[in-house]
């Protein structure tokens, strides 16, 4: 992490809610409470758009979506719009 690279092996977006904090300066709120333990894989890189890394965890989980409001992140499972 210290190159500007944080790597993760099974982390919960819990336990990356630190990281988030410090490299973005954004809170991590879950409106669906069970996606705070939802495990990933991958990397944080520090000089890149907050939104690349959302956009890549989103694709590992077609079952979670996010939107950023008033500096916090906010993942949620998919609001269905079935009529």
């Amino acid at each position: 992490w210290r190159n500007g690279i944080y790597t993760f092996e099974q982390e919960t977006l819990h336990q990356l809610d630190p990281i988030i904090r410090r490299w973005f300066g954004l809170k991590v709120a879950f409106d669906t409470p069970a996606l705070s333990e939802k495990q990933f894989s991958g990397s944080i890189l520090r000089d890149k758009p907050v939104g690349e890394f959302l956009d890549e965890l989103i694709k590992k989980n077609k079952n979670m979506e996010y939107y950023i409001l008033e500096g916090t992140i906010h993942f949620r499972t998919p609001i269905s719009h079935a009529g």
